[in-house]
């Protein structure tokens, strides 16, 4: 079975989405949260999704995995390209050899190298991956999002996302 990891790392709250498919079709889908406040222990990010990884993968290597973050706006890091660095970095410890895309402000998928090239590319993404799936879906309507350290709010109409800035600002 081919295994697909998601993530979404924030400043306080880590998910994991995991999807198990056999001939292009989902065949498993699970996924799990842990709290972990990244200014505290920002060294232990890598054996923290080691271990909530290893604990949903039974055997089958992952192909490919994933990732939004938000963790990289903490004051733990001076500046962004360091936060979206170390948080890249990581995951890359934690899963050596496994292909790793990242989300981007502009709805499509990046390496990790050209994350770190550019990371207000990526740097607190996650919103546009909601919008965009909001928007397939309803033709209009506000998205809001509040997490444990971050509040979207998104118009999208007919099928766009209007949102005005790609930034945290």
């Amino acid at each position: 079975m081919k295994v697909i990891i998601g993530w979404d790392i924030g400043g306080v709250n880590t998910k994991v989405a995991f999807l198990g498919l056999r001939k292009g079709k989902i065949e498993e889908a699970t996924i799990s949260s842990e709290y972990f406040e990244i200014w505290r222990d920002k060294q232990g990010l890598s054996s923290l999704l080691r271990r909530m990884a290893l604990s949903r993968i039974q055997g089958d290597r992952p192909s490919a995995m994933a990732v939004t973050m938000t963790a990289e706006l903490s004051d733990i890091f001076c500046t962004k390209r360091e936060g979206v660095a170390f948080i890249l970095d990581s995951l890359e410890e934690a899963f050596p050899g496994i292909p790793l895309y990242v989300f981007s402000v502009d709805g499509s998928f990046v390496s990790s190298l050209e994350a770190k090239e550019d990371p207000l590319r990526v740097a607190a993404a996650n919103w546009m991956a909601t919008a965009l799936l909001l928007a397939s879906r309803y033709r209009s309507g506000l998205l809001m999002d509040v997490g444990s350290t971050t509040t979207d709010i998104i118009p999208i109409l007919e099928g766009q996302v209007l949102a005005r800035g790609k930034n945290d600002l």
